[in-house]
């Protein structure tokens, strides 16, 4: 997101283990290509089966976690076999997120 959730302070909402995908896609809003959008795991891709996917290949997915995301083509970037979280968190604008998809371990840092 940008460095948009860089030391925000994040309520883990949910922990699913599977692959997250790095992927490049057009927006259908404006037409711009989105390079290595971090994350869209394995289950929001239509029609793929279980396997990992590998690098280059071309899914489908409906997955709408920016605007412009649903219903387009993404090609694969690299990918990392992982637990993604869910998470819910405040803006430094005081915009609140909730339902946040998706938030790899790598990327958490705990306040302990």
């Amino acid at each position: 997101m940008g460095g948009m959730m860089d030391g925000v302070e994040v309520t883990i909402v949910g922990a699913y283990e599977t692959t997250a995908y790095a992927t490049t896609y057009t927006s259908t809003i404006t037409g711009i290509t989105i390079e290595e959008h971090k994350w869209i795991v394995q289950e929001e891709f239509l029609d793929v089966g279980e396997g990992k996917l590998e690098k280059g290949t071309k899914v489908h997915t409906n997955a709408e976690h920016m605007k412009g995301m649903k219903d387009t083509i993404h090609n694969i970037d690299y990918s990392l076999s992982t637990t993604v979280y869910m998470v819910n968190f405040n803006l430094p604008n005081g915009r609140k997120v909730t339902n946040h998809k998706w938030v790899v371990e790598e990327e958490l840092e705990s306040l302990e």
